[in-house]
């Protein structure tokens, strides 16, 4: 005797509604960057991230290819949103900054684990390019103090980003005094390219 007749259809399978590719990149920027504000970096994992963000497992390798290409596009996004909200900065505000902090532990911890450090280097614009052009606005230096001096800024920023729960908070006086030495180096910089002969042509 046949039971077909009274067995229940099978439930349609219901599927989540495609997200656009722009819309799930930006929500895994997004959900990514609030979990490694709260989360040890090696918890934040693709499972978690996609499930965080409500997508499927897939999204992430179909829009990055891999978790360090999302790591690399949320650094990217960190840095984005700092110079977006800051059309003037010192160094005291890169210090302080919470998504300039972030990305630099970020790149640190990836380098840790054997990411290629070369994939972080500056290409275009960058926060060293914006601090070589605002020191030949301020100083008068020229572009080669410019540059070196934009460098030596950029390894302390990064360096306190990365060790600075190892070092006295910012608001310190031994900070706030360090702060002070920076900016009359920074007045000085005309002076000692000067001293260096590096105006000379």
């Amino acid at each position: 005797m046949s039971t077909s007749a009274s067995t229940p259809p099978a439930a349609p399978i219901r599927r989540r509604p495609r997200v656009r590719s722009v819309d799930a990149r930006k929500r895994l920027i997004d959900t990514t960057i609030a979990m490694l504000r709260v989360q040890p970096f090696s918890e934040v994992t693709t499972r978690r991230i996609t499930k965080q963000a409500g997508l499927p497992l897939s999204a992430l390798s179909r829009n990055f290819g891999s978790l360090y290409g999302l790591f690399d596009a949320v650094a990217k996004a960190l840095l984005d949103n700092f110079t977006s909200a800051h059309a003037e900065y010192t160094a005291l505000d890169v210090l302080s900054n919470p998504d300039v902090v972030l990305r630099t532990r970020l790149i640190a911890w990836i380098i840790g684990q054997g990411g290629d450090p070369v994939a972080f280097r500056p290409v275009g614009e960058s926060r060293s390019n914006y601090i070589a052009e605002r020191q030949q606005r301020l100083t008068g230096a020229s572009p080669r103090m410019a540059i070196a001096w934009a460098e030596i800024v950029t390894f302390i920023v990064e360096g306190y980003a990365v060790f600075s729960e190892t070092h006295r908070p910012i608001g310190d006086p031994a900070i706030s005094d360090a702060m002070v030495v920076m900016f009359e180096l920074q007045k000085s910089l005309r002076d000692l390219e000067l001293q260096l002969g590096w105006n000379e042509n």
